[in-house]
């Protein structure tokens, strides 16, 4: 599990955007399905996910159009603020 610590923007920025990996899921569905099969295979608990992270736009260009700190928390990432 992340920790409450902040991430600067740029490290939050080099994640890819949401239309770039918006395919992941179909494109990669035989790797998805061996996953799957991996973590039943190992009994891993239901509560364990994979999640596809990603971000949205720039925390930096949101900053700057509202004029505030743009603070972001995921549960893989921690905190993240421009």
């Amino acid at each position: 599990m992340a920790s409450n610590t902040f991430v600067p923007s740029t490290t939050y920025n080099t994640l890819p955007l949401i239309s770039d990996v918006a395919r992941a899921p179909k494109d990669h569905s035989q790797d998805l399905q061996d996953l799957r099969e991996l973590l039943n295979k190992h009994k891993v608990p239901e509560g364990i996910i994979v999640r596809l992270i990603h971000r949205h736009f720039n925390t930096a260009e949101v900053a700057r159009s509202h004029g505030f700190l743009a603070r972001f928390q995921t549960q893989a990432m921690g905190l993240f603020r421009s």
